[in-house]
């Protein structure tokens, strides 16, 4: 766990982050309490998280396999979990499913 985030109702938030440096977790802040290391990219990708979390809920809900496989991709470079990675499978999926590829052949 780099950052742990809460969920409650429809707000969801960033608790706390464990420093990559010396290990120490706190609640967020742009610099470490311990050894002062600068944590304010770790908090930008844990909103960019949130927001991609967002944004594939609503691309699930719409069907929109297109946008969710995207989003599930930029999910799994910031923070790759085993659920994501099944989450990714199933899309991808439903994808080919829905939308079978196609096989030109010369004659």
């Amino acid at each position: 766990m780099i950052f742990n985030v809460s969920h409650a109702g429809n707000e969801t938030t960033v608790t706390e982050c464990r420093c990559p440096t010396c290990r120490n977790v706190q609640p967020w802040s742009d610099e470490c309490r311990r050894c002062g290391t600068d944590l304010s990219l770790l908090r930008r990708l844990a909103e960019e998280s949130v927001r991609l979390q967002r944004v594939l809920l609503a691309a699930m809900t719409a069907r929109d396999d297109a946008l969710a496989e995207l989003t599930l991709r930029r999910l799994m470079q910031i923070a790759p979990t085993p659920l994501l990675d099944q989450l990714l499978r199933f899309v991808t999926h439903e994808k080919e499913r829905h939308h079978p590829p196609t096989y030109y052949h010369e004659a």
